[in-house]
């Protein structure tokens, strides 16, 4: 089983850090508070706004799930939680030596323009029109630097 990290364990990475733990792979849950996720999930406190609190990112991380929220609505705190947030963390697992072979990013259909209902899917042009979204593929280029 994989070595996982799950930055952002709050509704919807806490509930898939609490699933992951369930199929057996070693789970380890950074969130705001220090609140616990059960008896299988190791948490630990920090915030991606703030890189000296990543410096307790444990070692030899295979898979990062990122499922930060901001914790405001404005362009400003996206950009802190999403683009500066994923950079943060990209930055402390290079200072560490880590390589992991998966970093998934919980993202939104705004980076798209349609808003229209119409299909969408991987081949469709990212031309984001709300900050939310422009700031969500600014973060998600950060990604392939």
């Amino acid at each position: 089983m994989a070595r996982v990290l799950v930055v952002g364990a709050g509704d919807i990475g806490g509930q898939l850090a609490i699933k992951l733990a369930k199929l057996g792979h070693d789970v380890w849950a950074m969130r705001r508070s220090d609140v616990q996720l059960g008896k299988d999930v190791k948490v630990f406190q920090g915030d991606v706004s703030d890189p000296e609190t990543l410096l307790s990112i444990p070692s030899d991380i295979e898979i990062v799930v990122y499922t930060v929220a901001s914790s405001e609505f404005s362009q400003a705190g996206y950009h802190k939680y999403y683009y500066r947030g994923i950079r943060h963390v990209l930055h402390a697992l290079k200072a560490q030596g880590q390589k992991p072979e998966h970093i998934f990013f919980t993202s939104s259909t705004s980076v798209y323009h349609q808003m229209d209902a119409s299909w969408v899917d991987e081949v469709s042009p990212t031309e984001p029109t709300s900050f939310a979204g422009k700031e969500l593929l600014l973060a998600e280029g950060a990604l392939s630097d």
